[in-house]
């Protein structure tokens, strides 16, 4: 998309008339002549796709596009001065800038003002498209709101926080939106927060114009974040997706702008006359990286798992995953991957959920006798009831001698621990410890059964769990589990026990608490606790009985008070 020695001549040479209908059909003509001044440097190849998507979304040939382009690659730049030249020519009467922080967009909108206020070219030839007298301290702030230009066309500044709801200037929605700065470093940490940007993202959608234009900007920070949702739905839409690196094939991407090394730039730098310098990757990724943060690979380079917000080494996980294995034995559900052996220490630990088809009911078992301890055996069941669950640990755990059984003490776990302590050894189940440092004190049981996981429990049981795996002491054969683990981020590690959510982690969970009993765990031996609950006949009689011995699948058995109070009479 170069411009031709013939075009170059009108746009200087020509008249008015001509200059604006040849800038009304080419926008990389609008940017050249109007904004001469912002390329200080020759356009990059994907400089010219940026441009081909302004024009096919002005003309309705796509209706979404998403630049997911490193720091500085002018992404931002090109937005406004599309936003410029709907403007100018009212391609467009309704236009939106959404950021998560609504002080971005509103610093967009205002470096769009000054340009309409100040660009020469741009007044000779639009005319003052927007006058409005500030007040001094209002030019002082360099953001505006909202600002409707003299040809009619409504500009406004949106938050992602804000409902979408009400979107409308006269009788028209917004026709064009700019999603830019959706994903960030403060919106990534919490699963919340990131189901709530999407959650606006899609009701937006709902009250656009049916004309409406969609274009995304941002950077590959969390790989099931925002940006990832954003790219998914411009591709169900069949519009296009610019996913930049600044650095392909071992080659800076922009290449009259970076080099690699600063040895490369010293060379082409010492004897440059009239334009700017190169710019060095090498001191770029210095100036980045500091603190132990990977800045450069993340913002620079679209690498999500260089940001630190993976639990798990990606690379370490990816290398085991090679190793997995297809279980040996399939026990009505139960995957086992080893064999029962009678004078191995063993221990089943559980998270609980409510059985709806959301989380999973799910077990993990881990033989700490063999050297490395080895996940023997694995279950996950999103429909069984919480109560049903503990007859299934009870089974799981007589297949391993009686095992030590750890069920988190959740909201649903209440359930399942009422259930398990009936028909299994009350021994055998673990009980919470006390927390202290003095001998007599620390890491006593008490009377509460069951693995409570809280904001202090959860991110140890995690971390040791990483590094288990990772020093290579633990070894895992279900490939479920570590895909689990390779997905696993500090917004997971935040997230209270027992709230239901869209992202599902109930394997690793179970198998962070199995491994958290490996200094509990015994060999299998006869409990002198355990004694049947005897049957009474004259208590349960006739509809009673059906009622009581029927499984409710629907409600949960007891309430946690009701669990407290009943847990040893």
């Amino acid at each position: 998309m170069k411009i031709s020695r013939e075009l170059k001549d009108k746009l200087i040479n020509g008249t008015r008339n001509e200059r604006v209908y040849l800038c009304s059909k080419n926008f990389l003509l609008f940017c050249v002549y109007y904004f001469i001044d912002y390329f200080t440097y020759s356009l990059a190849p994907f400089h010219y796709d940026f441009i081909n998507d302004v024009e096919d979304l002005s003309m309705g040939k796509i209706t979404k596009a998403a630049w997911i382009a490193f720091r500085e690659s002018a992404k931002s730049t090109f937005a406004k001065l599309s936003i410029l030249w709907n403007i100018c020519y009212r391609k467009k009467r309704y236009i939106g800038w959404d950021s998560y922080e609504k002080t971005n967009a509103e610093m967009a909108l205002f470096d769009i003002i000054v340009e309409l206020q100040t660009n020469q070219r741009l007044i000779a030839d639009f005319g003052h498209l927007y006058i409005e007298q500030r007040s001094e301290e209002e030019k002082k702030i360099k953001r505006v709101s909202q600002f409707i230009t003299n040809n009619k066309v409504m500009n406004r500044a949106f938050s992602t926080q804000e409902s979408p709801r009400g979107w409308i200037y006269k009788s028209q929605r917004p026709d064009m939106i700019i999603l830019d700065d959706t994903e960030n470093f403060k919106t990534i940490i919490s699963n919340k927060i990131t189901e709530k940007i999407i959650s606006h993202i899609s009701e937006l959608m709902a009250g656009l114009s049916s004309d409406a234009s969609i274009l995304s900007l941002g950077n590959y920070i969390r790989e099931d974040g925002v940006i990832n949702f954003i790219m998914d739905m411009t591709k169900a839409a069949n519009g296009r997706v610019r996913f930049l690196p600044v650095i392909v094939d071992n080659k800076p991407v922009w290449g009259d702008k970076y080099v690699l090394t600063d040895e490369e730039a010293f060379d082409k730098n010492k004897d440059l006359k009239d334009r700017l310098p190169y710019v060095s990757l090498e001191t770029k990724k210095r100036e980045l990286n500091v603190n132990n943060k990977r800045i450069f690979e993340v913002e620079m380079m679209n690498d999500s798992a260089s940001s630190g917000f993976l639990i798990f080494d990606r690379r370490k996980i990816d290398e085991l995953i090679k190793f997995c294995d297809i279980p040996k034995e399939d026990k009505a559900g139960f995957l086992l991957w080893d064999e029962f052996n009678p004078k191995h220490r063993y221990a089943l630990g559980a998270d609980t959920s409510a059985g709806v088809g959301r989380d999973a009911n799910a077990s993990a078992l881990i033989d700490f006798s063999q050297t490395p301890n080895l996940l023997v055996g694995t279950y996950a069941n999103n429909r069984m009831a919480p109560d049903i669950f503990g007859y299934e640990l009870k089974r799981q755990g007589e297949l391993f001698g009686g095992c030590l059984i750890a069920p988190e003490l959740n909201n649903t776990g209440y359930a399942t621990i009422t259930s398990l302590k009936a028909i299994y050894p009350i021994d055998k189940i673990y009980r919470k410890r006390q927390a202290g440092k003095l001998p007599d004190i620390a890491d006593k049981p008490t009377d509460k059964l069951g693995w409570e996981t809280n904001g202090a429990t959860k991110p140890e049981m995690i971390y040791q769990l990483k590094s288990a795996i990772e020093d290579g002491r633990l070894r895992i054969l279900d490939r479920r589990v570590l895909e689990e683990a390779r997905k696993y981020n500090q917004a997971d590690l935040e997230e209270l026990s027992g709230i239901e959510t869209t992202r599902h982690f109930d394997l690793i969970i179970s198998c962070a608490i199995a491994y958290a009993m490996r200094n509990y765990a015994e060999v299998a031996r006869p409990s002198n606790i355990y004694e049947p609950i005897p049957y009474i006949p004259s208590e349960f009689e006739g509809e009673n009985l059906k009622a009581r011995l029927t499984p409710n699948f629907g409600v949960l058995p007891q309430t946690q008070k009701e669990y407290e109070r009943n847990e040893y009479e």
